[in-house]
């Protein structure tokens, strides 16, 4: 079972005061502060918030303890950017979960059963050219674009796809090449990816999230895949 929560910003805010929840101030563990500290952007921190509020708002709502009991942890032990862990009470909560943020919105997901993993990414629009990523794509992806009737929305896509690809295939060892990923769409116009060579078509799903002005890309992939 899966469960996706997307929001804007005050949304969350919204949510967060709705709940009469404390200030996240006071629920942050050390280990969590330090990983915010590491941070010197203020607004990519206070977005890391941000998502560290969605992502406790999900487990509330989906019957988790409080959110005061938890930690939400996304770097490893070398302080390199992985997968988010939860932990309650010092116990890990069990599956696969992901956060990505945008200019407006925030999106967090969780799939319980450990044999499935997710992975999310938002691409926002505005602004995007349809040749900026084309270092980044393989001819079939190219073509795509250009025969595409909104090569914009297309190319944003494609570019989401693979990194929420990868968020949901890399096992927290390898660096994001996007080379090493090639998305395809079928005659359904439903898409599939390649990933290091190795053809996903019948591992998992691709979804698409349409907002004003973002995308966001839901990819879920069977564990035993890889």
């Amino acid at each position: 079972m899966s469960y996706l929560l997307i929001m804007t910003y005050a949304e969350v805010e919204s949510e967060w005061q709705k709940q009469a929840l404390p200030p996240l101030e006071n629920l942050l563990t050390p280990a969590e502060e330090a990983e915010l500290a590491l941070l010197k952007a203020e607004n990519r921190r206070e977005s890391r918030k941000t998502g560290r509020k969605l992502l406790r708002l999900l487990l509330l709502r989906n019957g988790q303890n409080a959110p005061a009991d938890l930690e939400i942890l996304t770097r490893n032990e070398q302080g390199q950017g992985v997968r988010p862990r939860v932990s309650c009470q010092n116990v890990p909560v069990p599956g696969c979960f992901s956060l990505t943020h945008s200019d407006t919105h925030v999106a967090a997901g969780w799939i319980k059963e450990t044999k499935f993993r997710l992975g999310l990414d938002f691409v926002n629009l505005t602004n995007l050219g349809t040749n900026q990523l084309d270092w980044a794509f393989a001819e079939p992806e190219k073509k795509l674009v250009k025969e595409s009737q909104n090569p914009v929305l297309t190319a944003g896509t494609i570019w989401a796809f693979k990194e929420a690809t990868y968020k949901a295939a890399n096992d927290n060892v390898e660096g994001f090449n996007p080379q090493q990923i090639v998305l395809e769409q079928t005659l359904s116009e439903s898409w599939t990816a390649t990933y290091r060579g190795k053809h996903l078509a019948n591992a998992g799903t691709w979804s698409l999230h349409e907002m004003q002005d973002a995308i966001l890309a839901e990819v879920q992939l069977a564990s035993d895949s890889f």
